[in-house]
């Protein structure tokens, strides 16, 4: 399932502004954007020539883009599933310049393969979608959708545009081919604050089964502890209880081996659970780094002055109202701005201690979560990580013998030197347990640590527990997202693998 939202900005920074932070909450995966504001920029961007329309994905690692193009007025991008195309027409052009847009806009679509979804501000009135009457341009668009077999998905009469001083009107249209039309749900025009005269529109798109599909970015996974919150002396207890003996040192076998490291582990995960609650990994994203409750406030202040203003249209109060409406958006658009340049300042102020921190995130416009690769079908993957990680011929190795004496235990005080090396609040390994446990481990379990370590040590054997690793791909930027050299494998393995041996 897609979630889409549309919006018409009408080239204004703070609509742009609002936009980022409604969807940190919505978390679209695709964004129909008409009049954009000009300074839009970077990779999860598409514009067309003329910069009158673009198409937003807000994560490129939770929508993949296999194919995308431009027009003036018209922009499209390709999934595997289905192709979304972006429009804006100008209401300040002849008919005969209408008509042509209208014939480029067929071009593309008969161009592009499978389902499409067309979404944009057409400036065209007609009765199919909820005006009182229907004009030259609305008649044309109708033709085209006729011939094309497209259908309309806007749902009642509800207006998509406002301004004070100008009759409401239905100008932002979504319509589709009739398979994919069947299976968009939820349309509906929001009632929100968004600095332009323009609502947004959102919408789901499912998969052609018409079920939603089960997307792995959304899952309600629980991943990990909220180590903030552990409680030591519960930790501590937890331990003690599932380990009751001493491991046995004089293992040589890998099944003995593999036994005492899954006890260890085991009584770890035990005591994680018993004294610190689980984190999700559906947890509500953080808002943009400048939102602060003022600004909240007097978005709210806008939206409920701006329906007054036009509800008072006709009234002898209307130009009131208008006036209330446009000082409590000035007042928004100057907190947003002082609150940017105080944060701003602010980070500038933590590069010094944290060089790869917010300040670099946001120059990078990285300041969203990270995705490292878009989703992608499952044979397609498969052939990426087979292409990167070759099958060898099995290699016989030869076990030598050597002697305690040859092979020194490691120490009490080089465990404690480890363990003091580790630094806090960095992301764990595949099994989520964080780092600052094993410094609470230590303090009245090093014994435990150290005799595990040294009987993995005396048999010569890495245990399989802690060869496990998550695959990440690196999209390396350039080539196509179907091809093996186009990625960079990286191999995330358990910290206490990869820090002690």
């Amino acid at each position: 399932m897609a979630k889409v939202l549309q919006i018409n900005l009408q080239r204004c920074r703070l609509a742009l502004d609002l936009l980022l932070a409604r969807n940190r909450d919505y978390r679209a995966d695709i964004v129909l954007v008409s009049e954009q504001y000009h300074s839009v920029s970077g990779p999860n961007w598409l514009c067309d020539p003329s910069g009158t329309a673009a198409i937003w994905v807000p994560e490129l690692g939770r929508f993949s883009v296999k194919d995308s193009g431009s027009r003036d007025g018209i922009v499209w991008a390709s999934t595997p599933a289905v192709s979304f195309v972006s429009c804006y027409f100008t209401p300040n052009e002849p008919i005969a310049d209408f008509r042509k847009r209208v014939d480029d806009l067929e071009r593309v679509i008969r161009h592009l393969e499978g389902e499409i979804v067309i979404g944009g501000d057409f400036n065209a009135k007609s009765i199919v979608w909820g005006m009182e009457y229907s004009d030259t341009w609305g008649n044309e668009l109708l033709d085209m959708m006729e011939s094309l077999d497209l259908v309309i998905v806007n749902r009642g009469n509800t207006p998509t545009f406002g301004r004070c001083g100008v009759r409401d009107s239905i100008l932002d249209l979504t319509f589709a081919t009739q398979r994919i039309a069947g299976v968009i749900s939820d349309w509906v025009v929001l009632e929100e604050y968004t600095a332009s005269d323009h609502q947004y529109i959102s919408y789901s798109v499912h998969n052609l089964e018409g079920k939603p599909r089960t997307v792995p970015e959304r899952r309600m996974e629980r991943i990990g502890w909220k180590v903030s919150r552990i409680d030591e002396g519960a930790f501590q207890k937890a331990v003690s209880d599932k380990i009751v003996t001493s491991p046995d040192l004089s293992v040589k076998s890998r099944e003995d081996v593999e036994r005492l490291v899954g006890r260890l582990m085991d009584a770890i995960v035990a005591g994680c659970d018993a004294s610190m609650p689980r984190r999700s990994a559906g947890s509500r994203r953080k808002p943009v780094y400048w939102w602060t409750d003022e600004i909240a406030l007097l978005r709210t202040e806008c939206l409920r002055l701006r329906r007054k203003a036009l509800r008072s249209r006709k009234r002898s109060t209307g130009q009131q109202r208008n006036d209330e409406y446009k000082a409590a958006k000035k007042r928004l658009v100057m907190a947003i701005k002082a609150s940017k340049e105080r944060r701003w300042k602010a980070i500038c102020k933590e590069v010094d201690d944290d060089l790869w921190g917010n300040g670099y995130r946001i120059v990078t416009q990285k300041f969203v979560g990270r995705s490292p690769v878009a989703p992608m079908e499952p044979h397609v993957m498969e052939k990426i990580v087979r292409t990167l990680f070759p099958d060898h011929e099995e290699r016989v190795y030869t076990q030598s013998v050597v002697s305690d004496d040859e092979c020194p235990r490691f120490s009490a005080a080089e465990l404690r030197n480890v363990i003091g090396c580790l630094k806090g609040g960095k992301a764990p390994g595949p099994d989520g347990i964080p780092v600052e446990v094993y410094k609470v481990l230590m303090k009245q379990h090093g014994q435990l640590l150290l005799d595990t370590y040294n009987a993995c040590i005396r048999a010569g054997i890495f245990p399989k527990r802690w060869k496990l690793q998550r695959l990440v791909l690196l999209d390396k930027g350039k080539g196509s997202a179907y091809t093996p050299s186009s990625y960079r494998p990286l191999c995330m393995r358990q910290r206490r693998g990869r820090k002690d041996f």
